[in-house]
């Protein structure tokens, strides 16, 4: 996938529990995440493909390729690397 500005492709982590067996409301991962960036669009240049990061959910766009959820996330919604 080829991405425009600043925009990267990330696989999103899934954790439905917490290390001690508590259960993740789902409303909990609508607040923001972390994920993996499987593409990077040329105008982002701190991140690159590979990098784990943490985003907020502000404005992405969600798809689904190969049955995976997959989120297009803007650069100011990266909050950081991880």
């Amino acid at each position: 996938m080829k991405l425009f500005g600043e925009r990267a492709f990330v696989k999103p982590d899934v954790k439905t529990k917490t290390e001690g067996g508590f259960s993740i409301p789902q409303e909990e991962h609508d607040k923001g995440g972390t994920g993996t960036v499987e593409a990077v669009g040329i105008d982002l240049a701190d991140i690159k493909v590979g990098d784990r990061i943490i985003y907020d959910r502000f404005q992405i766009i969600e798809m689904t390729v190969e049955g995976v959820k997959r989120y297009v996330i803007e650069g100011e919604d990266i909050v950081g690397k991880l």
